[in-house]
């Protein structure tokens, strides 16, 4: 739910004199260094209850979403808004909104139930910066409007398909029919789970996509053999 900035405009003086640490505190920081630190599992290895990140390529499902101020269609969307202060911006809220979509490996296809707990760290180069009318209908609609909403930026970013990321999230093998990906009967797919303690983690972020190796480089292909003859829990 979108923050205030009413509420938090007060404490500008105390933000400022932290910039640095706001920044690095921020959702986006934070989402980074978590899934930085974590090594790249295979589709096809990822062990059941295990949390796991996952590398690969977006695909949308059956429901595509629609990105809340551009139009755009996507599968995740993130706006935020910044006041603009004399050190750079500050966040002082967000919104996100996701579909269920599917994340390809080299080994097999995740299915992301993005429409739950999520937090993302999108890269700008797919943002639209919102401005004029649609800006401050924005604010207006979530009640941040007033004098100071000059000193305010309003941002949305999205995953579209085709879009390389790095997902997180709580491993689970269903059977496809259950999960409607169109696989035979007996076939299993992964699915990956938030919650509000543990949510899902996603960024397009390059660095990320490719940081802390894969947890079973050059492997995957013998120990999902083994998975699939039942030697490996």
């Amino acid at each position: 739910m979108l923050e205030q900035v009413g509420m938090l405009w007060g404490a500008a003086s105390v933000i400022v004199g932290v910039g640095l640490v706001v920044y690095f505190n921020r959702q986006d920081q934070r989402v980074r260094r978590r899934l930085g630190r974590m090594a790249t599992t295979p589709v096809a290895i990822a062990a059941e209850g295990a949390k796991v990140k996952i590398v690969g390529t977006i695909e949308y499902g059956l429901n595509v979403g629609k990105a809340p101020l551009s139009g755009r269609r996507c599968a995740f969307s993130s706006v935020i808004v910044e006041t603009i202060g004399q050190y750079g911006a500050s966040e002082v809220g967000r919104e996100e909104h996701g579909v269920e979509f599917f994340v390809r490996d080299e080994s097999g296809l995740v299915r992301v139930m993005a429409s739950g707990h999520v937090e993302s760290a999108l890269a700008p180069w797919n943002g639209y910066v919102v401005e004029g009318v649609p800006r401050e209908r924005y604010l207006k609609t979530h009640e941040t409007a007033s004098e100071l909403t000059e000193k305010v930026s309003v941002r949305e970013l999205i995953l579209t398909a085709g879009t390389q990321v790095a997902v997180a999230g709580r491993a689970r093998w269903e059977l496809a029919s259950d999960v409607g990906t169109g696989y035979r009967d007996n076939a299993r797919t992964l699915v990956l789970y938030g919650s509000e303690s543990a949510p899902i983690l996603v960024s397009d972020d390059a660095i990320v996509c490719r940081s802390a190796g894969s947890a079973h480089e050059g492997g995957w292909q013998r120990l999902a053999r083994r998975r699939n003859a039942g030697s490996v829990a």
